[in-house]
């Protein structure tokens, strides 16, 4: 089960599902950005994912992996949080996930600032900001190509995620709604007196006895994301998870497909799962 980053489409991943397809392994991208209108906190998505993954057991002859890359991995650990049974093991890559300090004061912060807290919210501001609207595909690609994080994706991710611009009124939209995607952003999970409804159970795994092996938590050392106090912290509480950490940037499953599919091919492998490690 393969969950994206914000923002993106989990086509946007075809070349990194088919490397492990090659490597014996079924991959499904399961989307849940469309869960998110409307909402203001992560529970619809969960669902939708819970139910997703329940789905794809019942039909399934092959234990199930949870694969999640950014938000994926955020929300990914919002259902193994809630349902660690639905995965054989979890493989989680660089996602925000926050020391409690960030999460409060993030939410502090929001209560008294409102609306104007997106300014002050690094990841919030830059979406909100985005430019959505061209008049051709091919206009949108040449802009989104030239800019960060478009420019390092290798390129046919970049064709897949193109693929999915939308048209609205003869108007070439992105594929993932800027105002849901800032949504993400805005709305993610807390789980901390006083800011504990609605709980919706992403460090939920931290119950999971040190003892069991859910799987892996890979994270960047260059720090664009998750700072070392955010490493650190994830690291004393979830300890079911074995951390792994990588030298490449945030995007690296977006960007050299082959380097990632080769690192997470021998995790599999290393964790007794039946992958052809190439």
């Amino acid at each position: 089960a393969l969950l994206s980053a914000n923002g993106f489409t989990s086509s946007s991943y075809s070349p990194l599902a088919a490397k492990l397809n090659q490597m014996g392994c079924e991959v499904r991208g399961i989307d849940v950005h469309h869960k998110m209108r409307g909402q203001k906190d992560w529970r619809s998505m969960t669902d939708h994912l819970v139910e997703s993954v329940q789905e794809w057991n019942k039909i399934s002859s092959t234990p199930l992996i949870g694969f999640g890359h950014s938000f994926g991995g955020a929300i990914l650990c919002c259902a193994a949080g809630r349902r660690p049974d639905l995965f054989q093991k979890l493989v989680i890559v660089d996602p925000p996930m926050f020391h409690p300090l960030v999460r409060i004061t993030w939410r502090t912060v929001q209560s008294l600032l409102g609306q104007r807290a997106s300014q002050i919210h690094p990841l919030l501001r830059r979406t909100v900001k985005r430019r959505n609207g061209w008049a051709s595909e091919e206009e949108a690609s040449k802009y989104l190509r030239a800019r960060k994080p478009y420019s390092t994706m290798n390129a046919e991710s970049f064709r897949k995620y193109c693929e999915g611009f939308r048209r609205v009124d003869n108007v070439v939209l992105l594929p993932i709604d800027p105002e849901i995607e800032a949504s993400i952003y805005a709305y993610f999970p807390i789980d901390i007196f006083p800011f504990n409804e609605p709980h919706v159970g992403q460090y939920d795994l931290a119950k999971v006895s040190k003892d069991v092996s859910s799987g892996w938590m890979l994270y960047s050392t260059r720090h664009e994301l998750l700072s070392r106090s955010d490493v650190a912290w994830l690291r004393r509480n979830l300890g079911c998870l074995k951390f792994v950490p990588f030298e490449q940037g945030h995007f690296w499953p977006l960007e050299d497909v082959d380097s990632f599919a080769k690192m997470l091919a021998s995790l599999l492998d290393e964790g007794g799962l039946p992958v052809a490690v190439q």
